[in-house]
C-alpha cells in the first residue's frame, strides 16, 4: 500500500489522456507461470502473448516486473526478461492520444542521445484509433507516422493493464512511462508526457 500511495502522489499528470477519454474492453493474454522466452516455447508451439504474472514478480516501484512477450513491428517476438541488464523504458500508448504522438515523435531523439548507455526504448500500443487492441498495420502505421527506425513498437494487449500492479500494470493515464533498471527491477513511473522529467529519470537508471 505504502509502494501505491508514493508512486501515485509522484507520477506526473501533465498533458495525459485519461481512461474516460476512451472506453475500451479488456481482452484476455498470458498467465501462469513466468520464464524466459525460450521456457516459454515449446517446440514448434508459438507463446501465448501477454504478461506472465507469478508471486514473485509485480510492477511497483522496487519490484521485479513480470515477465512480458509480444510482437514487434517486425512481426517478432520481444520479451523483457531477454533484457535484463539493460536500461529499459516502456511508454505505454494508444494512437488515439495527443501526448502519446508527441512522445512518439521525441522517441527517436531520445534513445539516439541515450545510444551508447545500451537502453532499450520501447512503445506499448494498447489501443488503435478507435479503441480497440492494435494490429500489425496499425503498428506500422505508427512507425510510419512517427519516423522509428531504432526504437520498438509493441502491439499491446489490453489486459497489460491492471490497477493492483500485479498481473500487469497500473496505468493510470496515457502515455504511462515505467524505467526499469538494470537490475530488472522498477525504478518509477510517471503518467502523462514530459520530455525533460523522462530524460531525467533515464539519467537515473543508465
Amino acid at each position: 500500500m505504502l509502494k501505491f500511495l508514493v508512486l501515485i502522489c509522484s507520477m506526473l499528470m501533465i498533458g495525459g489522456c485519461t481512461s474516460e477519454e476512451k472506453q475500451s474492453s479488456a481482452s484476455t493474454g498470458a498467465s501462469g507461470e513466468s520464464g524466459m522466452l525460450e521456457d516459454v516455447i515449446v517446440g514448434e508451439v508459438e507463446p501465448e502473448l501477454g504478461v506472465y504474472e507469478n508471486e514473485d514478480c509485480s510492477h511497483w516501484v522496487g519490484d521485479t516486473p513480470c515477465n512480458m512477450v509480444l510482437k514487434d513491428q517486425n512481426d517478432e517476438y520481444w520479451e523483457l526478461y531477454s533484457h535484463k541488464g539493460q536500461p529499459i523504458i516502456i511508454d505505454f500508448s494508444v494512437m488515439w492520444c495527443g501526448p502519446c504522438q508527441r512522445a512518439a515523435d521525441e522517441a527517436e531523439e531520445i534513445y539516439s542521445d541515450y545510444k551508447s548507455y545500451d537502453i532499450e526504448y520501447v512503445t506499448v500500443l494498447v489501443e488503435d484509433t478507435s479503441g480497440d487492441e492494435p494490429d500489425l498495420d496499425d503498428i506500422l502505421i505508427w512507425v510510419d507516422d512517427h519516423g522509428v527506425q531504432e526504437t520498438t513498437v509493441l502491439q499491446g494487449l489490453q489486459d497489460v493493464v491492471d490497477y493492483s500492479g500485479i498481473e500487469g500494470y497500473p496505468l493510470g493515464a496515457w502515455p504511462t512511462f515505467v524505467f526499469i533498471n538494470r537490475d530488472m527491477e522498477v525504478h518509477w513511473g510517471m503518467w502523462g508526457w514530459n520530455e525533460d522529467t523522462v530524460r531525467a529519470y533515464i539519467d537515473e537508471i543508465i
